[in-house]
């Protein structure tokens, strides 16, 4: 009886014995067979790259000039800027797909959780599609979304706007941000 629910390949192998001097003889491989299933689990771990998954800051500037009657005016501008817009980090996926061995590529979906690096640490979430690689399906692309939290700035003045007020300080929210995502991962199921 064979089992192939858990395996990827089935291998057929003989094995002889010499009854007169009583000893094995090897094992000689006779078939090798790879096992096609519909739907296969598996687990791999890589990077990705995402954009728009950045925190925003600001900075504030004075400008000061002179009045008709000779005293200071201080005006004030805010400019917000972002992280570099690029974000990456690492991330473990599991992955749904076929596992045809006659196909060099395997199609799947896959949801992955991970870590950002490009500014503060922060969790990411992606499902994605997944194109699985070889015959042994060990090199897996995922595309598709990438959601985190992030902050973005809050203000009741345009970006580089004058603004007499000088105490004023924008507010920081935080939400949760989408991003187009394409990510790198190495099967780590054993086949």
């Amino acid at each position: 009886r064979i089992t192939i629910a858990d395996t990827d390949e089935v291998k057929f192998e003989l094995t002889g014995s010499d009854s007169y001097l009583n000893k094995t003889i090897d094992k000689q491989l006779i078939a090798k067979m790879q096992v096609g299933k519909s739907v296969k689990i598996s687990y791999s771990a890589g990077g990705f790259w995402a954009s728009n998954l950045y925190d925003e800051d600001y900075t504030k500037k004075i400008t000061i000039s002179n009045n008709d009657d000779g005293t200071e005016k201080k005006e004030y501008t805010i400019h917000s800027f972002d992280g570099g817009k690029q974000a990456y980090g690492a991330m473990g996926y599991i992955n749904f797909h076929t596992q045809c061995p006659e196909s060099a590529i395997n199609f799947g979906g896959s949801i992955g959780t991970g870590l950002l690096f490009n500014q503060d640490a922060k969790l990411v979430v992606s499902p994605a599609l997944a194109f699985i690689f070889g015959r042994n399906q060990r090199v897996i692309l995922h595309i598709g979304g990438a959601f985190a939290q992030v902050e973005r700035i809050q203000s009741i003045y345009p970006d580089g706007a004058l603004i007499s007020d000088g105490d004023y300080v924008p507010e920081k929210k935080k939400r949760v941000q989408g991003s187009f995502l394409v990510g790198l991962s190495w099967n780590l199921t054993k086949n």
